[in-house]
């Protein structure tokens, strides 16, 4: 900090700076110091390093207290009786309506600014990176990095167990931002993330929000059949023809039947038939 003559920090004025003998620090270091004038009167030498938290040669803190004077966020109430030799002490209200103690030293030099919301606000504004804590985005993130690099969690096995990784560019400090560039908000609470390739790693051209029918037809496990020259799922083709999953399903797989038998086919008439209790 560069310290002229003239400078003023409170009511200290700085007369000279040049030729003051300076402090030695059992370390051997030395500590710059200058004489400052009071507007009480008084001269005194101060370390350069503490003009910035001092305000006076000792004056103010002998004063009255000015009631409802504001120091920061704090405005004081009232003077806290103490006892002889002890540090003096006021209450005072914060803006945000709490009331503290304070030393007075501490008020006046303006080392108490508030009753601790100021640090939290700037503590909280300073770690904020980009809101979206807690949000379903910011989890489904999370629960990623959980499955590829958490060993402890059950679903480890099936996705770092298998080699599943996080594309680089959604890890590290800035991994969830540019993980929420890529893939945006999600589309409904009904929708997830999925990989569009189930051996595939977790990244941006391997990625999608899907409801739930949307990642059951695109599962390793899921059954696929060819109608009329088409691949389907099994499950498009239940809903398509509003014929129930397990039922055509045991009628394809278990009692080898064409596609079309088992799906024109009603309950009756399936109920009938000798094959329906000898299950050929």
């Amino acid at each position: 900090m560069s310290i002229r003559i003239g400078d003023k920090f409170g009511e200290l004025v700085v007369i000279k700076t040049d030729n003051v003998p300076k402090h030695i620090l059992p370390s051997g270091r030395k500590v710059k110091k200058v004489k400052c004038k009071c507007v009480c009167g008084k001269r005194l030498y101060i370390f350069a390093s503490n003009l910035k938290r001092r305000k006076s040669c000792g004056c103010l803190m002998k004063k009255n207290v000015q009631i409802d004077k504001k120091y920061g966020r704090l405005k004081i109430i009232k003077e806290i009786p103490t006892l002889a030799g002890k540090k003096r002490k006021v209450c005072c209200i914060c803006d945000c309506g709490k009331k503290v103690i304070i030393q007075l030293g501490n008020l006046v030099s303006g080392h108490s600014k508030s009753c601790g919301c100021l640090r939290r606000e700037l503590t909280k504004k300073y770690n904020k990176k980009h809101g979206m804590t807690g949000t379903r985005e910011h989890q489904t993130w999370c629960h990623i990095i959980q499955r590829c690099f958490d060993k402890k969690i059950p679903q480890y096995k099936n996705y770092g167990g298998r080699c599943i990784k996080v594309c680089d560019r959604w890890l590290g400090k800035n991994g969830f931002e540019n993980f929420y560039k890529d893939m945006g908000d999600r589309p409904s609470p009904n929708h997830s993330i999925d990989r569009i390739d189930n051996d595939g790693d977790y990244a941006p051209e391997n990625c999608r929000w899907a409801t739930m029918k949307e990642q059951q037809n695109n599962r390793n496990n899921n059954i696929f059949v060819s109608m009329n020259g088409v691949k389907i799922s099994m499950n498009d083709l239940a809903d398509f023809f509003n014929v129930d999953y397990e039922t055509i399903r045991r009628r394809i797989i278990s009692n080898n039947w064409d596609i079309k038998r088992a799906i024109f086919t009603s309950t009756d008439e399936y109920h009938k038939k000798d094959d329906y209790h000898k299950k050929t």
